[in-house]
């Protein structure tokens, strides 16, 4: 496969933005363009007040596993990428990296088995169960090695924990979620935007993703949130990115 440049990612992004908007998705003007650091970023097109809701993404957008699924999501994204179910999740894969990131799927079994032993070894289980779905299947979807690879390392390094809004999530899903184009936003430790759920109707487990401006954001600002939490030491810190094959943290 041809692999996509970051204009690439970035014209798609905006195209992604468009159908999402289409589709109950709620978002102040930004824009995307290749950072300084390497990948695409998004940024404030227009200045945008503190408390803001920068973009308010509904589930229904979002790829979502139950509690009892949560190794089915690689599985849902390589079929999404092989015969995408919607515009919106035809959209949402031509944001994605086209390669295989740098992270634990691609390590080797010794990197695999210092993982296990750390506090963070229930990431290997999981990457290890969700392989096993992927070859389970394979009987009726023939996945290539590069495609398996592909849908593990996306998960791995752009799903996000459970963050519909309260311990009521369980009716909602219960297992990681891929967030089209939330999952754009780059990580930071001095970030102009949180991130949280909400629910729009719990019974019927409706909720959004909402990304809210924590300060006053001038046009060309870029929009970013923490992927881990900031109150907490630089330890604990690091080892939420470290072991799942992110990057380094320094601060």
């Amino acid at each position: 496969m041809v692999e996509s440049t970051c204009d690439d990612r970035s014209a798609a992004a905006l195209a992604l933005l468009a159908t999402l908007a289409a589709t109950g998705t709620v978002h102040a003007p930004l824009a995307v363009k290749p950072t300084a650091y390497g990948g695409i970023g998004v940024f404030a097109a227009a200045p945008i007040p503190a408390g803001a809701t920068v973009l308010s993404l509904p589930s229904a957008s979002m790829l979502v596993t139950g509690a009892s699924q949560q190794a089915m999501l690689p599985l849902m994204l390589a079929r999404e990428r092989r015969n995408a179910s919607s515009e919106t999740m035809q959209r949402y894969v031509a944001t994605l990296p086209s390669t295989c990131p740098d992270n634990l799927v691609g390590r080797p079994a010794a990197d695999h088995a210092l993982v296990s032993a750390s506090l963070h070894g229930w990431k290997v289980d999981s990457l290890q169960r969700e392989q096993r779905a992927l070859r389970d299947d394979a009987a009726a979807s023939d996945w290539g090695v590069e495609e398996e690879a592909w849908a593990l390392c996306m998960k791995l390094s752009r799903a996000f924990a459970s963050v519909a809004p309260t311990r009521a999530f369980t009716s909602a899903g219960g297992g990681p979620v891929m967030m089209p184009f939330v999952d754009l936003f780059d990580h930071s430790t001095e970030p102009s935007c949180n991130e949280r759920g909400r629910w729009v109707d719990e019974a019927a487990g409706r909720w959004v993703a909402e990304v809210t401006a924590l300060r006053e954001l001038a046009a060309g600002d870029e929009v970013t949130f923490s992927y881990v939490e900031i109150t907490v030491d630089l330890v604990s810190r690091r080892g939420g990115l470290v072991d799942g094959g992110h990057f380094s943290l320094n601060s």
